[in-house]
């Protein structure tokens, strides 16, 4: 079963760690590498609710996280003219999805999703040119 086959809206993961290996696998199956753009974590999340009984287990990491290709978004230039030909990952590629917690099934789901890509060769080579953290 290909990685791309899971990513449909309320597909169930039993963790936060399950999330993590389904972008890993993105990202060696079908070379899409993928960043969080916007999460909120349980401490956060915890610290917004007024009742304590309400409460999610801090182990759960994240409430909801928002997973984008490397190549969503539009590049800001803060270039003064000096070297302002560079090549920038972003190229408003529309790739997302969403994942979200989901307390009544005690799991994460994946809550939308753009399963399209746009604007960049996706690739082996192209993939080996990107810098990665160590």
């Amino acid at each position: 079963m290909s990685a791309l086959d899971r990513l449909k809206i309320n597909e169930p993961f039993a963790n936060f760690d399950d999330v993590l290996n389904f972008v890993e696998r993105l990202t060696t199956e079908h070379f899409m590498p993928l960043r969080i753009t916007d999460s909120k974590t349980i401490e956060k999340y915890n610290e917004s609710l007024k009742c304590e009984e309400s409460y999610l287990d801090s182990n759960l990491k994240f409430h909801h996280a928002k997973f984008v290709c490397s190549h969503f978004g539009e590049h800001r230039s803060r270039s003064n003219g000096k070297r302002s030909n560079q090549y920038m990952r972003a190229c408003k590629c529309p790739f997302f999805f969403t994942v979200s917690y989901v307390r009544k099934s005690n799991d994460f789901r994946i809550k939308s999703v753009c399963s399209k890509h746009s604007n960049h060769a996706m690739s082996e080579a192209t993939i080996d040119t990107f810098r990665r953290k160590e």
